[in-house]
């Protein structure tokens, strides 16, 4: 079993600060509405991370969860293999960058790339530092999220295979 559960966040006059900590409590709400929903497990607490900043359930080996925000978007994959979830508002990203990190890919391809790196990395453990080549034992599935404050594009990595799902918004 396997959900992607998105929180959006109340368009304010937020500073750097208080909007970080608004999109790490969406992530943390999505978390805990993605297990229920999932695996009819109400928790009482939120997530913690390993060393490596790997987010986990306590108490809940079999159970996978990945988390991301961006702008006023927060996301949390839920499952019970390994995933990884990465999300990024809509937008040109930096030639430098992709250049630096990317090794030139397209632009038209720049952002999808991206994120299967960031969702690959996530579902490794290793972040973004890896060999792109151990992305190709992996399966991505990309979705679109419109919303009024821009497009969103979500990216799941996961050893399944074939998954038909949908991000649900909550």
């Amino acid at each position: 079993m396997t959900g992607i559960f998105c929180k959006f966040i109340t368009p304010a006059a937020y500073t750097k600060k208080e909007l970080r900590e608004a999109q790490r409590i969406a992530a943390a709400e999505a978390v805990r509405i993605g297990i229920q929903s999932l695996f009819g497990i109400v928790l009482h607490e939120s997530y913690k991370k390993h060393s490596n900043g790997k987010p986990f359930i306590d108490g809940y080996d079999d159970i996978y969860i990945s988390v991301t925000h961006t702008h006023l978007l927060a996301a949390a994959a839920v499952s019970d293999c390994p995933v990884g979830v990465d999300a990024e508002l809509s937008r040109p990203i930096d030639r430098r960058i992709v250049k630096r990190f990317l090794g030139g890919v397209p632009n038209d391809k720049a952002l999808s790339e991206w994120l299967r790196r960031e969702a690959g990395g996530k579902l490794l453990g290793t972040g973004f530092c890896f060999d792109p080549g151990k992305l190709e034992s992996l399966n991505f599935y990309e979705y679109c999220i419109e919303n009024p404050t821009g497009n969103y594009f979500i990216c799941l990595a996961t050893e399944y295979i074939g998954l038909d799902l949908k991000p649900q918004i909550i």
